[in-house]
Order: structure tokens, then C-alpha cells, then sequence
């Protein structure tokens, strides 16, 4: 359950975008859109502020996830800053900057990593990688520990909060 971190992730998203701009925020997998409508109402209360918009991108394999999650954002706010894109997160086509990631897939070791080896060198210095479950699915922790010891140098820190399920923060430095 991702509820209990939710205000974390919030709350990081908003004091970045007081101090440099946040462009865009990436989810992989939406599930019934508890995360996502958290997010993007991070989003939506940022851009209020911006003349330059924000983006919120929702990547998930299943496209019977969208509609329901598209409803649920509805409730937050002009659907304009959303991106939905249908597919396996490791095989999907990106190029833009990232400033926040969460992964919160298959929580397996072997896919997790992949999606870390695909989706890091999007992040900006500062950006952040989400990882929920690290306490209560294991492939997930090894996933981050092991591409952790695989990064060059001290280019990321490793933070984790120890709660009932576990949340792990990766950020660039």
C-alpha cells in the first residue's frame, strides 16, 4: 500500500519546484491511480505558478488501467498536463529530462533493475527515483542496492524510509 508515502512524494515535488523548475514527473505503473492522483495534483499545484508547464506521464502495460486513472485525475484538474503511454516500461521510447521517477511495477529484482538501467540517465542532478516496497518486497531493495553499487563514483545518494512496506529514495547529486 503506497497511500502512507504519498505526502512524502508530494511534498518533495512541491519544495524542488519552489527552488528550480520541475518540468517533468514519470510514474511506472498506475494501478487504480492512488499514486497518480497524488502526483499529478503536485503537478497541477505547481503549474498554477508556471508560465512554463509541467508534465505528468503515467507508463503502464496494462491499457484497462488508464480509464479508470483518467476519471480520478479528471477530479483534480485539466487533464492537459497528462501523458498516458501503453507499454512495458523498459521498452517504451523516452527522451526527455526527468525530475521525479517512481517505479512501482512488478516489484522483481531482474525488472525493477532493468527499468533503473532505462530510466536513470533521464534523471536531472537533484532528480529523484521513487522505489515503494523495499521493505516488503525484497526484489525491489536489491534491485536499487545492486544498480547503486553498479553507478560510477558518488553520483547518487541512497535514502530509505523504514516504514511497514519501506520506500526508497534514490537522488542524483
Amino acid at each position: 500500500d503506497i497511500s502512507y508515502v504519498l505526502p512524502m512524494m508530494f511534498v518533495d515535488i512541491l519544495m524542488k519546484a519552489y527552488n528550480e523548475p520541475v518540468d517533468n514527473v514519470v510514474e511506472l505503473g498506475t494501478r487504480q491511480g492512488e499514486s497518480s492522483v497524488a502526483l499529478y495534483s503536485a503537478v497541477c499545484h505547481i503549474n498554477k505558478h508556471r508560465e512554463e508547464k509541467a508534465t505528468f506521464t503515467s507508463v503502464e502495460i496494462d491499457k484497462e488501467q488508464f480509464p479508470p486513472v483518467r476519471e480520478r485525475l479528471k477530479k483534480v484538474g485539466d487533464l492537459g498536463y497528462w501523458k498516458s503511454i501503453v507499454g512495458d516500461s523498459v521498452k517504451v521510447t523516452w527522451t526527455d529530462p526527468i525530475d521525479f521517477l517512481l517505479i512501482d511495477t512488478s516489484h522483481v529484482e531482474d525488472q525493477t533493475l532493468l527499468e533503473l538501467l532505462k530510466w536513470s540517465p533521464y534523471i536531472k542532478p537533484k532528480g529523484t527515483i521513487w522505489l515503494p516496497d523495499t521493505q516488503s518486497c525484497c526484489g525491489v531493495r536489491r534491485a536499487a542496492l545492486k544498480w547503486l553499487d553498479s553507478q560510477p563514483g558518488d553520483t547518487w545518494d541512497w535514502f530509505e524510509v523504514p516504514t511497514y512496506a519501506g520506500l526508497g529514495w534514490l537522488r542524483r547529486r
